[in-house]
């Protein structure tokens, strides 16, 4: 084999990686651990990186793809979003009073993934493909839960969850009903733009349909109302970037669906759950402020929020009504919040400029053809979902959804870049909005 074979060999296996590690990250558990759904999915991401990333780097350098140089490869917006969001966590970690090992890693794996992706010029179908696979056999897992057949139980271990409410009973492969939610809600977007994609053989569009209804039927089980908010600005995004004749109608029914599975969820009240997690943003928005240029350090509110929790229940008294919301919180159950305590202005400047990339994309759609638009909008949908569950919830914080959300920016930013690489054909963009 010649030294060229031998490249092209190389690098036809690590791309191949890609797909594989985006398809088994939402499976991947390891019972007995102490987190044994995050912990392996974390280590996963950071192995997966360390391995990829730098025979990335080598084949784009070597001339692959087209592009002379790593940076020639990567969109110069998405270069200043990484740079932005990297430096945020370096900064914090070095400055800030302390720093959680685990969380440093996510917030450094995550963004090096979305490198990996944008380098590795794998089709973006492919990608969608692995991930949205890998997630309808998550889904799989929670709806057989929820009918009573647990594999988790069938292979000999129980998960600490006696007692808990039916809807708890449905963790999926990723150990927490809102959990599973999240992550079928930026999903359903992704499976969206590969359903209407052209070019798709009709075995191929029933094959995502289907899988479609086993995403939405798990996220239904789930009862979890962020998930259904996050799914239905997904898919708003998604329609509206899409631009179809019937984009209004999608839209219409996603917010009709996801108002109906939020009235009929079976979790603790609306009214209940939206106290709760009031309490928890006015006791962290107390302290927001403390730290705005270095924050807390990554993954420090769970050390600082004991003790702010301990000053308000002193000032609040015995017997208040909101007493019954006391107690230690691991996240502030809204990401932005937690990246303005834990690294300051800096970690929340690069949390809004990262989940604002369906907007930074926005103008871009419509200078790409029909193929792109429709990669465009399923990744674009995807961010959106998962910046609308942040609003409630921690899902940056986890490493299944983190993944899945730097694969969506990479892949939105794939789409987008063909702008400027691909002459736009009037005839197919006149497809789209007929």
């Amino acid at each position: 084999m010649s030294e060229a074979q031998h490249h092209d060999s190389l690098a036809g296996a690590w791309r191949m990686a890609v797909p594989i590690v985006a398809a088994v990250l939402p499976l991947v558990t390891w019972p007995g651990l102490a987190e044994a759904f995050s912990t392996p999915k974390r280590w996963l991401l950071a192995g997966a990186v360390a391995v990829l990333l730098p025979l990335a780097a080598w084949q784009t350098a070597r001339g692959r793809h087209g592009a002379r140089r790593v940076s020639d490869a990567v969109p110069p917006l998405l270069q200043a979003t990484l740079v932005i969001w990297l430096a945020s966590f370096a900064w914090s970690a070095l400055a800030a009073p302390s720093v959680s090992p685990d969380a440093l890693v996510l917030g450094i794996a995550g963004p090096l993934w979305c490198f990996v992706i944008v380098l590795a010029a794998v089709p973006a179908t492919r990608v969608a493909d692995a991930h949205v696979a890998g997630t309808t056999a998550m889904a799989s897992v929670g709806i057989a839960q929820a009918a009573g057949l647990d594999p988790f139980v069938w292979f000999g271990w129980v998960p600490g969850i006696a007692g808990a409410s039916h809807r708890m009973r449905v963790y999926g492969t990723l150990g927490n009903p809102d959990f599973v939610a999240a992550l079928i809600a930026a999903t359903i977007p992704l499976a969206c733009g590969l359903a209407v994609a052209p070019g798709a053989s009709r075995p191929r569009r029933t094959v995502i349909v289907l899988a479609i209804g086993v995403l939405a039927s798990a996220l239904f089980v789930t009862g979890s109302r962020a998930g259904a908010f996050g799914l239905a600005c997904g898919v708003v995004v998604f329609a509206a970037i899409l631009r179809h004749r019937l984009s209004r109608w999608v839209m219409a029914g996603a917010v009709l669906a996801s108002v109906g599975a939020m009235a009929v969820s079976d979790g603790r009240g609306a009214v209940e759950t939206l106290r709760g997690r009031a309490y928890v943003w006015h006791t962290t928005w107390a302290h927001a402020w403390e730290h705005p240029v270095t924050g807390l350090g990554p993954g420090a509110f769970e050390l600082h929020y004991a003790g702010w929790d301990r000053a308000v229940q002193a000032a609040l008294g015995p017997g208040h009504r909101d007493a019954r919301f006391a107690g230690p919180q691991q996240f502030a159950h809204q990401d932005y919040f937690q990246a303005l305590v834990e690294r300051g202005v800096a970690g929340l400047v690069a949390t809004l400029v990262v989940l604002a990339t369906p907007v930074l994309v926005w103008r871009r759609s419509r200078r790409v053809g029909v193929s792109a638009r429709a990669a465009l909008a399923g990744a674009a949908g995807a961010v959106a979902a998962c910046a609308a569950v942040a609003c409630f919830d921690f899902p940056l914080q986890r490493p299944a959804e983190a993944a899945a959300l730097w694969m969506s920016v990479a892949l939105a930013w794939q789409a987008a870049r063909s702008a400027s690489l691909t002459p736009l054909n009037r005839d197919t963009q006149g497809e789209m909005t007929r």
